[in-house]
């Protein structure tokens, strides 16, 4: 349900056209599948080409992240889908007025609870695998995206390119959750 939610946000349009971008500026590298570098048979190659994809896509990322968690990491600026944010603030008070319940609990256990919980919601359950489906360009320029079956495998540039979002997410966690958590405590 709350990925129909992020579809729709900026942020989930901005993922997919970051992501339709990576493929269409890169089509040697987006034609890449797994298999394909299992076949190299050399390390330092395969090392070579998933620098290579991250090269080319890191701009896109770090644009992603911008527009997920906001230029300056605020919860003011963020641009995730309203319901998936006050689901994240409903769970958060429930993880407190549970964890109040338990003294044996530090008020640092606590805090790190309520950081994982929000970053697997958020990014672990929400982002990274909607930026996982693969985005398909149209002749309008409209972003499509396809459900990945068993028969159809990923390529490597998708798969990258949800890895450095993810990567990219979790350097600016703490500064962002600091912040929501600071708004959901006021």
């Amino acid at each position: 349900m709350l990925a129909n939610h992020l579809g729709q946000s900026v942020a989930g349009k901005t993922i997919k056209t970051m992501l339709a971008t990576v493929i269409y500026a890169n089509p040697t590298l987006a034609a890449i599948r797994f298999d394909d570098l299992i076949a190299m048979e050399d390390a330092d190659k395969e090392k070579e080409v998933r620098q290579q994809m991250i090269a080319a896509m890191i701009g896109q990322a770090s644009a992603c992240v911008d527009v997920a968690f906001g230029p300056s990491r605020k919860w003011s600026e963020c641009h995730l889908p309203q319901a998936l944010l006050d689901f994240w603030k409903l769970l958060d008070a429930r993880l407190v007025k549970e964890a109040a319940k338990n003294p044996a609990l530090t008020a640092e256990q606590i805090l790190t609870a309520r950081k994982n919980l929000g970053f697997d919601l958020l990014v672990t359950r929400q982002i990274y695998p909607f930026a996982l489906k693969p985005a398909q360009a149209t002749l309008t320029t409209e972003v499509k995206t396809t459900r990945v079956t068993s028969d159809m495998a990923l390529p490597v540039l998708v798969t990258t390119f949800a890895n450095t979002i993810s990567g990219a997410l979790r350097e600016s966690w703490p500064a962002f959750c600091a912040d929501a958590l600071a708004n959901f405590d006021a």
